[in-house]
């Protein structure tokens, strides 16, 4: 029997040094573990989480780009130029005109279509030219959209937009008519221009095509070999910014027909009116240039209605600045009073009878 218990306390004491290692083994992989995964927290983490940061800081900086682009338009009916992307970055030359984060252009015309953001055009913070990782932006106009500075209104909608935006590898075509684009060439900035305004070399084919300038551009997922940010707008998009609600109720075919009749008019139209159809007197109160309130003044109805003509006709003027005929129509016999802003007789009235 003692044999026997020595033989199993034997095999017990094999069994618990097993036991014992197989812990011991355990304790080293969990301490080997807790290494690697202490170096990933400390090295890898803190880079993952600093390019998610600067991400969405350089996403929230095209936003506001964007908004500012928009506001652009509806204030003066066109896309700003781009700035030059080679110039240093916070260096301003008066010398020209074309300063750091100004427009670039030359008599009128844009200098060229790819460039950095025109901050200063846009009224930004000097940072809005830069992404979160301190390169420049790229912003592209279409070329056929806004070949100068004077792009007006009627040109957004002649259908002259014409970026191309493909998914990446270029199979397949997401539009043809962006009106602008806006590039963050990302961490590795490949394609960027630098602050002090020389260009990263891009190194793959969807890289290359954000940053030839030749208005194709390439756009999809983020990954290890495509880092790019692209943000466009459509050329619908962009004609809904510039777009005037009170344009939906009054066309320009209105405006223009009522320039023509409004110029057409003469002392016997106008009298035909009065003595014919309108010869109800419309009364109210009448302030002359000077701010002086006369109470009880009578208008006739052929007066009221010229009067309604004038009125939709500086409307018209305000909806479409660029397309309505240089001179304001006045009546025939009329003429128009650049600093009254009014059409006159000699005598100084409407009524072709006075």
């Amino acid at each position: 029997m003692k044999k026997l218990d020595n033989s199993l306390n034997t095999q017990h004491c094999k069994l618990r040094k097993y036991r014992a290692f197989s812990l011991l083994e355990l304790s080293v992989l969990i301490m080997i573990a807790g290494l690697i995964m202490s170096g990933y927290i400390t090295w890898i983490l803190p880079t993952l989480n600093s390019h998610a940061v600067k991400y969405k800081e350089t996403q929230e900086r095209i936003i506001k780009i964007t908004d500012a682009l928009e506001t652009f338009v509806q204030t003066y009916g066109r896309l700003p130029c781009p700035a030059l992307n080679i110039q240093t970055y916070g260096t301003l030359n008066t010398s020209t005109g074309v300063g750091f984060g100004n427009e670039n252009f030359t008599a009128s015309i844009c200098a060229s279509n790819v460039g950095s953001i025109p901050i200063i055009s846009l009224g930004l913070l000097s940072d809005y030219m830069l992404d979160a990782w301190g390169r420049k932006f790229t912003y592209v106009t279409s070329p056929n959209l806004c070949s100068n500075a004077g792009c007006t209104p009627s040109s957004f909608g002649s259908g002259a937009a014409n970026l191309v935006i493909q998914d990446l590898g270029g199979t397949t075509t997401l539009t043809s008519n962006a009106a602008y684009v806006i590039i963050s060439h990302g961490p590795d900035g490949k394609g960027a221009f630098t602050q002090a305004g020389s260009q990263i070399a891009a190194t793959n084919t969807d890289e290359v095509e954000n940053s030839d300038g030749n208005n194709i551009f390439r756009v999809g997922t983020l990954s290890s070999n495509f880092q790019h940010i692209v943000n466009f707008r459509n050329q619908t998009d962009l004609n809904n910014s510039v777009y005037d609600p009170g344009r939906s109720l009054v066309s320009l075919t209105v405006c223009e027909g009522n320039s023509t009749a409004l110029a057409g008019v003469t002392k016997v139209m106008a009298a035909d009116l009065r003595n014919d159809y309108i010869s109800t007197r419309v009364s109210g109160d009448y302030v002359d240039e000077f701010g002086t309130n006369s109470p009880h003044i009578t208008n006739f109805g052929d007066e009221a209605i010229l009067e309604m003509m004038w009125v939709l006709q500086e409307a018209c003027y305000l909806l479409y600045p660029t397309q309505m005929p240089a001179t304001k129509a006045c009546p025939a016999g009329l003429t128009f009073n650049a600093n009254n802003n009014a059409c006159v007789y000699n005598n100084g009235f409407w009524n072709p009878s006075a």
